[in-house]
């Protein structure tokens, strides 16, 4: 053979090798051999302005492809679909679970933040597919059974973004995982809520400003905590209608955590005794900053980005302020170091 026609049959074995591999990823093969897997790459996604569409999706070897009908959710401008093809290789039925994680403050945004909570509208599956909701703190889950050499298409309005962050579940470590994070997050939040809780208790033993400026920010990181975790839904659900709380709660929750971080600043190194002209002004902004979560009640994303970047700036200008007064010998500055620098640690892998 010619070295012509063995470039050739090499660039035809490896279209041939491609074609294979991109068949193979259309499909996600049941049952898993793991607990969970991440279906983030697997999803194709179609952006129109119909609110009806129809897609194809596969069929057995032999048959003819079959269209899905999917009719949107909503009235937004444009729609956007994400589709992911499963199908059961094995000899018995497979129950599975598909979690979608809300929208939460990772990935969110910080000039334009994205809307939080559900990012999810609509799951449309193909014939075949017996979908459930089940109940998930933070997150949107479907149950599929899937029978024995079954294929089945699940489609999926998306509100915002894409869904990054999809799992695919065993049903039995689904159930599992639930349990251990559910336990876990009562955890965190019953040290954080315990915490507040002795931060204004010390306020009658010794009445320093340190003590309510330290409350404010624990009783807000509490609510940030809470949210993060997917407990809103609950909360509105024991609220009546016209008291439940919506996407401006995070951001007063985050401007309330601004307030106070401002204060703390202010306070724990008794500014306004050391450096009087300083702390009035910290202490003026603290108070000037209370007007952006009223703000953000009206202007959600606009107020968040306001807040975010005054955020981080506090967060680093207190450390340079703290490190400056620590070189002095200041005490208050020393005993503030440690915590300072680990909340300027957090915010800076909170914007990462």
């Amino acid at each position: 053979m010619t070295p012509a026609r063995w470039a050739l049959a090499a660039v035809i074995m490896a279209m041939l090798a491609l074609a294979g591999q991109a068949y193979a990823e259309d499909f996600v093969d049941l049952p898993l051999d793991t607990p969970s897997i991440d279906l983030t790459g697997h999803f194709k996604y179609l952006d129109t302005e119909k609110p009806v569409v129809s897609i194809q999706v596969p069929a057995k070897s032999g048959e003819q492809p079959e269209l899905l009908s999917l009719e949107a959710r909503g009235s937004a401008g444009t729609y956007r679909w994400g589709a992911v093809n499963l199908r059961n290789m094995g000899y018995l039925p497979v129950d599975v679970v598909l979690s979608i994680p809300y929208q939460g403050f990772v990935g969110s945004g910080v000039l334009w933040p994205v809307d939080e909570g559900t990012r999810v509208a609509l799951v449309v599956p193909s014939r075949g597919a017996s979908p459930a909701v089940v109940s998930d703190i933070g997150a949107d889950s479907t149950t599929i059974r899937l029978e024995p050499s079954s294929m089945v298409t699940v489609a999926v309005q998306v509100t915002s973004g894409y869904l990054i962050g999809t799992t695919l579940w065993q049903r039995a470590a689904f159930d599992a995982r639930s349990d251990s994070h559910a336990f876990f997050r009562g955890v965190i939040l019953g040290i954080a809520i315990l915490m507040t809780v002795v931060m204004l208790s010390l306020y009658a033993v010794r009445s320093s400003p340190a003590f309510p400026a330290a409350g404010l920010f624990a009783a807000a990181s509490v609510g940030f905590i809470a949210i993060e975790a997917g407990y809103l839904p609950l909360i509105n659900a024991s609220l009546p209608p016209s008291f439940r709380l919506n996407s401006e709660t995070r951001v007063v929750v985050e401007g309330l955590m601004l307030t106070g971080l401002i204060l703390c600043l202010a306070t724990f190194l008794e500014l306004r005794k050391r450096r009087p002209l300083l702390g009035n002004l910290i202490l003026g902004a603290g108070l000037l900053s209370l007007a952006l979560p009223a703000y953000g009640w009206f202007e959600p994303a606009r107020a968040a980005g306001l807040i975010r970047i005054a955020f981080a700036a506090v967060a680093i200008g207190g450390f340079a302020l703290i490190f400056s007064m620590w070189r002095q010998g200041i005490t208050r500055a020393q005993a503030t170091m440690l915590c300072w620098s680990t909340l300027l640690s957090w915010t800076l892998i909170a914007a990462v």
